[in-house]
């Protein structure tokens, strides 16, 4: 299987009947200076979820904690958002589970009369229901997110430890399609379902998602206790990911590499050269690739035909922890990500701009010239940078390398 484009506008050499040499673009960057604001904030409401997933950041539980953040200081933040100015961050809404807090509906209204893009991210319990969701659109919501961890019940259920979540969750996106509510998946990526994403893929394509994201595990919270993908599987999946990205349109968190792995098969095309022989894909990719063309034959009511030529919907934004985003706790922690919980200040007691702009680690962050080992020296820095997250979450240290990527740089090559 194999996609990749670039601009339709066809050339001489096309004309000739060579390869076609297309253009695409392989990376968005942001318009503004990621120093002076955040491209997207995420919020978690509170920790508390009737869910029990194997892979669960905030290790949530199903009371709240009393020191969340109460509905002023809720708002407040929202304020404090809204005050970085033009254009004005992204606001996501999560937990936990953030339908668990009766003010919900309040902060998505009062967060959209700010002028906030917003987002929830809901749980897949029986909290989420038609009257729910005509809420969250009633109340301004742009969009919604949805974890899919599985294709069936056995797989989702089993990762989310509920029985009946996969259910709820599919039915609740049907819903969501409905009332018109822009939807998007979330897949969590583990040993335990990776080979679940051809079928997954077609679920989301059916439901007609504007995202598809696939979260690679970072070792934190209940993560800890899982069996990540190794660097090579996580190329693979990479590989078929690029493919798929004309099918749907897929973002990768807390995998810049991502966007490593695009530009490399891009430069393929550049070259003229057949890009597995280039790249070598392995045995992960190669059955992700075959299982997912199965479907595609069974299933007759879809069509897409053309990998080589279609364009890539959804080219990744270049932001990372810490460098465009940010992440609040349910206790008004400011973290560069929920995945790297390393806190630089709590809006209780400083300000959020300042918190973004000045503090330690996250000027850090924005700063390539602090980074070691391979990410250091890589020729892809300036698109990827490593996942800090994973960095700090596997030897401590959010400066080093990313555990996850197998990439070689040829300044190290050259050293050797």
């Amino acid at each position: 299987m194999e996609k990749l484009s670039e601009s339709p506008t066809t050339t001489d050499s096309e004309q000739a009947g060579d390869l076609p040499q297309r253009r695409y673009t392989s990376t968005r960057q942001v318009k503004f200076d990621l120093n002076l604001r955040p491209f997207i904030v995420i919020w978690e409401l509170t920790q508390a979820c009737e869910l029990a997933c194997k892979h669960c950041r905030a290790s949530a539980s199903p009371e709240r904690n009393p020191n969340e953040l109460s509905t002023s200081e809720g708002k407040n933040l929202l304020d404090q958002i809204s005050e970085f100015g033009l254009p004005k961050p992204v606001v996501v809404l999560t937990g936990g589970d953030p339908l668990i807090r009766p003010d919900i509906f309040e902060f998505i209204k009062y967060s959209r009369d700010l002028g906030l893009a917003t987002a929830i991210a809901p749980s897949g319990t029986p909290r989420l229901t038609r009257n729910a969701l005509s809420k969250i659109k009633k109340s301004g919501a742009t969009s919604i997110s949805l974890s899919i961890d599985g294709a069936t019940p056995e797989v989702h259920d089993g990762f989310r430890g509920v029985e009946g979540s996969f259910e709820t969750t599919v039915k609740a996106a049907r819903v969501a399609k409905e009332l018109e509510l822009r939807l998007q998946f979330n897949t969590s990526l583990t040993k335990l379902n990776v080979t679940e994403l051809s079928k997954i893929a077609i679920l989301a394509h059916e439901l007609k998602v504007v995202t598809w994201s696939l979260f690679l595990l970072v070792p934190t919270g209940r993560g800890v206790q899982l069996n990540g993908l190794n660097s090579e599987e996580v190329e693979d999946v990479f590989h078929f990911c690029v493919d798929l990205s004309s099918f749907l349109p897929i973002k990768v968190t807390e995998a810049p590499h991502f966007r490593r792995v695009l530009k490399m098969r891009q430069e393929a095309i550049y070259e003229r050269r057949d890009w597995k022989q280039f790249l070598k894909p392995g045995k992960l990719y190669e059955k992700l690739s075959s299982d997912f063309e199965q479907l595609l034959r069974i299933n007759d009511t879809i069509e897409f035909t053309d990998f080589a030529l279609s364009d890539v919907k959804r080219p990744p934004l270049v932001i990372n922890a810490g460098n465009g985003f940010m992440f609040v706790s349910a206790q008004g922690d400011v973290c560069p990500s929920g995945f790297l919980p390393k806190v630089a200040g709590n809006v209780r007691s400083t300000p959020l701009a300042d918190i973004y702009r000045n503090s330690t680690i996250f000027t850090d962050l924005r700063n390539p010239a602090k980074l070691n080992g391979r990410c250091s020296v890589c020729e892809y820095l300036d698109i990827c940078g490593g996942s800090r997250s994973r960095s700090f979450g596997i030897t401590g240290d959010y400066e080093g390398d990313d555990p996850s990527c197998n990439h070689i740089p040829k300044a190290s090559l050259s050293r050797s």
